[in-house]
């Protein structure tokens, strides 16, 4: 348990910072782009999967209702950043795969971030990093509760 007060209210305010700086990053990114935050955040969970995403489990994973990420897949494909086709299997539903030159650009814009960020990470301890691995992982926990409690 910590014992300096003045010292776990500046990591709880760097938390705040790091909130406040990686939204406007995703947003600078988005506005690239003609997209919003919650378009590109799409665009990474379909970056991720190594097969074509349902829109269904798209817009699971992201907590949009269907509507709203029909939305988000016209904007990502206006910006020709996916295609959309048909299950062969079940006409009903959308199958979402990058449009891989439209993805390479938006991964390039990603590119000086995530080599900066993992040499920050690598500079750590094994140790360092356990610890930050669990602050991390309690934060998004808590974060997703609770936004499933204000949803509710």
């Amino acid at each position: 348990m910590a014992k300096n007060k003045d010292l776990v209210q500046k990591v709880a305010n760097a938390g705040a910072e790091l909130g406040r700086a990686t939204v406007f990053f995703h947003e600078a990114v988005a506005r690239k782009f003609e997209l919003n935050s919650t378009d590109t955040k799409c665009m990474r969970f379909i970056l991720q999967s190594t097969e074509p995403v349902l829109a269904g489990d798209l817009a699971k994973h992201s907590g949009l209702t269907t509507g709203a990420i029909t939305g988000t897949l016209d904007r990502l494909e206006k910006a020709k950043l996916i295609k959309r086709f048909k299950d062969s299997s079940d006409k009903r539903k959308v199958l979402i795969q990058p449009n891989n030159e439209g993805a390479k650009k938006l991964t390039a814009m990603y590119q000086p971030f995530s080599k900066q960020v993992l040499k920050v990470i690598e500079s750590f301890s094994d140790e360092e990093l356990k610890t930050v691995l669990k602050y991390k992982m309690a934060i998004t926990e808590i974060l997703d509760v609770e936004a499933q409690r204000i949803q509710m």
